[in-house]
């Protein structure tokens, strides 16, 4: 792990990465045109208790009954697909009645032409306990800005990312879906202006009225990122086909590090040698100055060499998810963030870096059974992996499923455990999954690089 804070070369600045998504429409259009090259969407529907949502409606409504409206349901796993949406940032909406109650939730996707905008995932609650805001985003003169950027994010901290509103052409906005007695932050900016923000305690039922204005920018000192840290994780191939492993797999990421429950998505990739997914956590502490656009991310294959590889726009985020496809195993990747604020132009208005982290993509990790007397869990070891920890559950350990045992907080460092929990019933199925560590790292209380296996099931003798 390495904290060395300097300015560095970047071949690809933010700049660049700004200037093609303007030309995409991904920073400042609305809400789509209903036109034009189109997209899809993938995801996964929740309950507030992490319950996977089968036969919810998931759909993109214009508002104006147009015959672009699309249409999906979620499938027995929860997970759905919407395709031929508009190119743009969209709001997609998802419904739900069980018995007389009716569960609603909305996620924003960002489409992009012949892609497909994945991890667009979607918490449903009961109508009787989310509100959300509305209102119009104008400039000091009174004119309304399309494209402005509402985020809104809960003030216990309980989340990591914002839900976020895009306004129209008439400088119109509209935030639902955010649970009652609540109280969010909201910030309201766009590129080429200063920054509004407020606080809101949602009411249930209700659509307050919360109009912006936006200053010109100030242009203020800008300050890094601090107390930046990242993680690697690597998952097992079956989260690319089933949703209950990808829901286990997080569960277990919940249960080991509790403060980082809440995290943002991005898109997937196979890299390993069984083909798994490499995910990077990026977190880091928000900076406090004003004009905040967003976020910079730098990934290299040392501190000299980073490259820009993500723009977040959200000043109110603390973590990044990159799963890029060019992440491979046994590979050690340095990341860095740099803060930007709404001046932005040709490179101008961006902070120097923040310190940088190095972490190491852990290979696949592959179960070899388990053995009875003592009942014992073996396993092949993984690439870079130096400790091992098991997990055992008493059901299928989807969202909020508590561990039986774990040694995690004592992890082996050989190819086998014996189990050392409370006695199980003869005959019960149990459940449990295997993790792989590396780089334990002190300050965080985290280690830096965690591979997992699937989920399996034995029978207790």
């Amino acid at each position: 792990m390495s904290v060395t804070s300097f300015r560095l070369n970047r071949r690809l600045s933010v700049k660049s990465l700004i200037a093609m998504l303007l030309l995409s429409g991904v920073l400042l259009i609305g809400c789509g045109s209903g036109s034009g090259p189109e997209g899809s969407a993938a995801g996964v529907v929740f309950d507030e208790s992490g319950n996977l949502v089968r036969n919810a409606r998931v759909y993109y409504d214009r508002d104006d009954n147009s015959a672009d409206d699309k249409e999906t349901r979620s499938s027995t796993t929860g997970s759905y697909t919407l395709q031929h949406l508009p190119k743009g940032n969209i709001i997609l909406r998802t419904e739900v009645s069980v018995g007389s109650t009716r569960y609603y939730g909305q996620n924003v996707a960002q489409i992009n032409q012949g892609e497909t905008a994945r991890n667009v995932n979607i918490v449903v609650y009961p109508d009787s306990t989310i509100g959300g805001i509305k209102g119009v985003v104008q400039d000091r003169y009174g004119n309304v800005i399309e494209g402005a950027r509402v985020f809104a994010r809960q003030n216990d901290g309980s989340t990591l990312s914002s839900g976020v509103a895009v306004t129209n052409q008439y400088g119109e906005y509209k935030l639902s879906g955010l649970r009652d007695g609540q109280v969010y932050a909201l910030v309201t900016n766009a590129l080429g202006f200063g920054t509004d923000s407020d606080t809101v305690t949602i009411e249930a039922g209700q659509n307050l009225t919360y109009n912006f204005m936006l200053p010109n920018p100030t242009d203020p000192a800008i300050v890094a990122p601090a107390d930046f840290s990242a993680q690697a994780f690597t998952s097992p191939t079956d989260v690319t086909r089933s949703a209950k492993v990808k829901a286990a797999v997080e569960n277990v990421k919940r249960l080991m590090y509790p403060k980082n429950a809440a995290r943002t998505k991005s898109k997937t990739t196979r890299a390993t040698a069984l083909g798994n997914i490499i995910e990077m956590d990026l977190y880091w502490t928000r900076p406090a100055f004003s004009d905040l656009l967003g976020y910079g991310i730098y990934r290299g294959a040392t501190a000299g060499s980073l490259v820009n590889v993500g723009f977040l726009r959200d000043p109110l985020a603390e973590v990044y998810a990159d799963a890029n496809a060019d992440l491979i195993e046994g590979n050690t990747y340095v990341y860095a963030a740099t803060s930007l604020n709404t001046s932005y132009n040709n490179g101008y208005g961006e902070s120097g870096f923040s310190n940088t982290w190095s972490v190491l993509a852990l290979g696949d990790l592959v179960d070899q059974g388990v053995t009875t007397s003592p009942l014992t869990f073996h396993w092949s070891p993984a690439t870079g992996a130096t400790n091992y920890a098991v997990y055992v559950f008493d059901n299928y350990p989807t969202f909020y499923q508590s561990a039986r045992w774990t040694n995690f907080s004592s992890p082996v460092t050989g190819t086998s455990v014996a189990y050392g929990g409370s006695s199980l019933v003869s005959g019960n199925t149990y459940y449990y999954m295997i993790v792989g560590l590396a780089d334990y790292d002190t300050p965080t209380a985290s280690w830096n690089s965690n591979t997992f296996s699937s989920v399996y099931s034995f029978v207790a003798p």
